[in-house]
């Protein structure tokens, strides 16, 4: 039996950017366990289109426009007024202040502005700048969706399939989302594609399914290939098929999904996932994401060159690109990057080539992902489990990432959340993280959303921004994190 799946969303419900790319590093597994403990901009989501935000309002408005929205909102523009809550929502050209947001859209939803009745509803929804409240949501929802709202419509789908504030009723579930589907949502398209996928509410039909899918894409849904692809990768929802995630990894890709195109890179990196090993054609597609400004292609580059990876080896071009890396706006990326800069230099191949710095132990190498463990893993991993002997948290960490990973050792998610527990236990916030999301998608241990609120609400307490992101979506409506 398929077990029950996370969910396609709209931008409000997800975070500002995700680091999900295939490329075998840590950072990929960061995004992908929590589909996605991934990084870019680590704070609570600044979502978009659950407020009915579409494309062209996602645009920065910048300072010398508010002046301009300001006058037209005050001589009673709603869609200015919508526009200045938006700012305010999103810190765009303002400081960002919930409350303010709300005036705004409630001053343009009395004028019958449906996506400020949307976008009053995602406050009630996750309490922002109000007491979270489910009934006011499900009315403002409502109130959306009868003016038109698609968004409002795929969010009040979404209640009804999970069960948030509303029975569980995947039929009810069906017909929200058709009538979004039938405006141009194509969240829900997607949506209607798992309900056939699954035989929730419909009988199951997986030709359905993919047409509705295929639909998706058509209307331009760059990441809609990208988030199939990731389900049946992954099992999530639908049978596990390498074939097909590949197959729709690239229409993503082919859509400009720099994510994609990492996704496929890690596929032929590996090997045996639905394409042939090929360091040659991984870097090709690390290359193409790099080219789009991903961080973590730029990171895979890098290990390429300094392992020789389809590459001569050319530390000097693997510094220039985990340089390129450690400027990225991905805090994840940031700090590999900035790891194997002091591995270059450790080793003698950097700026300070005399430093005795002795080199951090790694995991997130291509070169050891997917072979036998090599004698410098071995060694890696009894200094890990020394170091974790005296005590030391990140030790504990990356002992727990190894086995998580199977890097360096046989995969075992057991030894894996035993370590995370013992890093936990110890205060390290990113192990709690990773140990709620294990729970939250039952990854090595039976699915356990009360746990998984636990975790992450323990990393929360110590002012770690994924631990309380994540609460923050449990406590909502626990729908995916899937990045637009």
């Amino acid at each position: 039996m398929v077990k029950e799946y996370p969910m396609s969303t709209s931008s409000l419900e997800r975070p500002k950017a995700i680091l999900l790319i295939g490329s075998l590093v840590l950072v990929v597994w960061l995004a992908r366990i929590s589909i996605a403990l991934a990084l870019p901009a680590l704070g609570f989501p600044v979502p978009t289109s659950s407020v009915g935000m579409q494309a062209t309002h996602a645009a920065r408005i910048i300072k010398a426009e508010m002046a301009h929205l300001r006058h037209d909102a005050a001589k009673g523009d709603a869609d200015a007024m919508y526009r200045l809550g938006l700012a305010y929502y999103l810190g765009d050209g303002v400081a960002q202040d919930f409350k303010k947001a709300g005036l705004w859209f409630r001053k343009a939803a009395a004028k019958g502005s449906a996506v400020a009745m949307d976008g009053i509803a995602t406050l009630y929804d996750h309490g922002q700048g109000v007491k979270r409240d489910n009934r006011k949501a499900m009315t403002w929802y409502r109130k959306a969706a009868a003016t038109g709202n698609a968004s409002a419509m795929d969010s009040l789908g979404m209640r009804c399939t999970i069960g948030h504030g509303v029975p569980k009723n995947f039929q009810k579930a069906m017909y929200w989302y058709r009538r979004a589907a039938a405006l141009g949502n194509t969240d829900a398209m997607i949506n209607i594609g798992f309900l056939y996928a699954n035989g929730q509410g419909v009988p199951k039909d997986d030709v359905r399914a993919k047409v509705w899918w295929h639909r998706a894409v058509a209307k331009g849904k760059v990441l809609a290939g990208m988030e199939i692809g990731m389900r049946y990768e992954m099992g999530n929802g639908v049978p596990q098929n390498y074939r097909e995630a590949v197959t729709w990894y690239r229409k993503a890709a082919d859509k400009g999904s720099p994510l994609a195109m990492c996704a496929i890179g890690s596929l032929y990196t590996v090997g045996g996932y639905g394409v042939q090993q090929n360091y040659g054609k991984a870097m090709a597609w690390y290359r193409k994401a790099a080219a789009s400004g991903s961080g973590a292609a730029m990171l895979s580059i890098g290990d390429a060159y300094e392992h020789g990876l389809s590459v001569p080896r050319d530390y000097k071009r693997a510094r220039i690109w985990y340089q390129k890396a450690a400027a990225s706006s991905d805090l994840g990326v940031r700090a590999l990057a900035n790891q194997s800069l002091a591995v270059l230099t450790a080793k003698g191949h950097g700026a300070n080539s005399a430093s005795k710095i002795p080199p951090p132990p790694r995991t997130h190498s291509l070169a050891t992902r997917g072979r036998a463990p090599t004698t410098q893993s071995i060694q890696i991993i009894a200094y890990y489990r020394r170091q974790a002997a005296k005590g030391n948290v990140d030790a504990m960490n990356m002992l727990a990432l190894s086995y998580d990973l199977g890097a360096g050792v046989k995969r075992d998610l057991k030894k894996a959340i035993f370590w995370y527990k013992k890093a936990a236990v110890a205060g390290n916030a990113n192990a709690m993280v990773f140990i709620g999301t294990f729970y939250r998608y039952g990854h090595g241990v039976p699915q356990d959303i009360k746990k998984a609120k636990y975790w992450y609400g323990r990393a929360a307490a110590r002012g770690n921004s994924l631990g309380k992101k994540y609460l923050e979506e449990l406590q909502g409506t626990l729908k995916s994190v899937i990045h637009h």
